[in-house]
């Protein structure tokens, strides 16, 4: 209850408040303001591209219906050749411009320089009916359909912050393809989730891709696939041989290839582990403290004078350059010496331009679920992603914004990863 009245008392008497709750501000200059001032100032003044990120007129499903897109089983080369060099790129995933202005995106994952997977990178409005037949423009052009299938889940959640209980309905619905060209499998997946203490956003996430064994519903699909084939005509045994063959081989090959890559990351993150576990221990304290919760209220975390979508350049100029950078996501990740954080920005990002803001903040821990949740409470979702990172999340809805956990991949348990951002959902 205390915390809650601070919180209040924060709104009315902003300089009292903000020392109680231990938001550091900058210096007595008189050049600086608090960050209460500069997430104020730039979201009513200067931020509303920021603010407005992800809002509807950014998830317009007819626009995205307008584009060209790339195709499932397309080589690399033309990918490019079409779309131009990808703003992002990791291994064999790849983030591509569709429209700068809108900030619409391509992210498509590729096997064997051969598009895999492809997902818009915004959830869309609109009817899964036309959802689908966008979907339908990534497919090649001799994809047969061949199945629907349907999965609706409601579970009982309570709010972090309200204490109040609510139902979560999952839905999702998914379509099997077969193209013969590719001789594969294919799916158009839409999901979304809704809930009850809150107005219903008929916004889904595409997902769009080539089946492998590792897939739900892979060897059920190709049999139903094949058994159709072999009714509409008669082919030899020895062919039926080499096929189931052929693809054994690439499945086996795929995995042995995956399998590889996974060791040598599982190698790299225990020696992070190991080497930097003072570092992790001490965001822990950073998550388990009661300021926490009202500092990502104003989109920023402990030992950070600027909030989400504030300028980076007033940062840089206060603490100095970053020391390093990577990509994220068609961004930039920023490291800096004086918080064990790295700051993301947009792709254009340039070190002296003052319209370059704030998008998010990302910071490592090592703790349980449990240990989390003792400390927030629990979470507002908790899902396994399988359009992009392949691990289980718990996110907290924090006022605007979005606290984000991440599971490791390779420590089963572990919450590793915290972003804090825009709450787009």
């Amino acid at each position: 209850m205390l915390k809650y009245i601070a919180i209040i008392f924060l709104t009315s008497i902003i300089t009292v408040g903000l020392t109680i709750l231990g938001i550091s501000y900058l210096s007595s200059d008189s050049s600086n303001n608090s960050i209460l001032d500069r997430v104020q100032e730039t979201f009513a003044e200067e931020g509303q591209d920021i603010v407005n990120k992800g809002s509807t007129k950014d998830r317009t499903l007819e626009e995205f219906l307008g584009y060209d897109f790339a195709v499932i089983g397309e080589p690399r080369d033309s990918v490019v050749q079409r779309f131009g060099e990808p703003i992002y790129d990791y291994i064999d995933t790849y983030d591509f411009l569709l429209n700068a202005e809108r900030d619409h995106r391509l992210h498509i994952i590729f096997q064997e320089n051969m598009v895999r997977t492809i997902l818009p990178n915004v959830n869309l409005e609109g009817d899964k009916e036309d959802l689908m037949r966008l979907g339908e423009k990534m497919l090649p052009a001799d994809a047969v359909f061949y199945e629907e299938l349907e999965r609706i889940d409601e579970t009982e959640h309570r709010n972090s912050s309200t204490r109040n209980f609510y139902t979560r309905t999952d839905f999702e619905y998914e379509k099997y393809y077969h193209s013969p060209s590719l001789n594969k499998v294919l799916s158009i997946k839409v999901s979304k989730s809704e809930r009850s203490d809150r107005e219903e956003r008929n916004r889904w996430e595409l997902r769009v891709s080539r089946l492998t064994a590792f897939d739900n519903n892979f060897g059920r699909i190709s049999e139903l696939v094949r058994n159709d084939s072999q009714n509409e005509s008669v082919s030899s045994e020895s062919e039926t041989v080499q096929h189931e063959e052929a693809a054994v081989e690439e499945t086996t090959s795929y995995a042995d290839d995956a399998q590889a890559q996974f060791n040598e990351w599982r190698e790299s993150y225990f020696q992070y582990i190991e080497e930097n576990m003072d570092e992790l221990l001490a965001n822990n304290e950073i998550v388990r403290k009661d300021n926490f919760r009202v500092q990502a209220q104003f989109g920023t975390m402990e030992g950070v004078n600027y909030g989400i979508g504030t300028s980076i350049q007033a940062l840089i100029q206060q603490h100095g350059e970053p020391v390093s950078s990577s990509g994220y996501r068609g961004g930039k990740l920023l490291q800096f010496d004086f918080c064990n954080c790295s700051i993301a920005v947009p792709y254009e990002y340039d070190v002296y331009d003052f319209e370059d803001r704030i998008v998010s903040f990302h910071f490592n821990i090592y703790m349980t679920k449990s240990e989390v949740m003792e400390a927030l409470g629990e979470p507002d979702y908790a899902f396994f992603d399988e359009g992009y990172s392949f691990v289980n999340h718990i996110q907290y809805e924090i006022g605007e914004y979005l606290v984000d956990f991440q599971e490791s991949e390779h420590e089963e348990g572990i919450y590793y990863y915290v972003a804090i951002r825009q709450n787009n959902r």
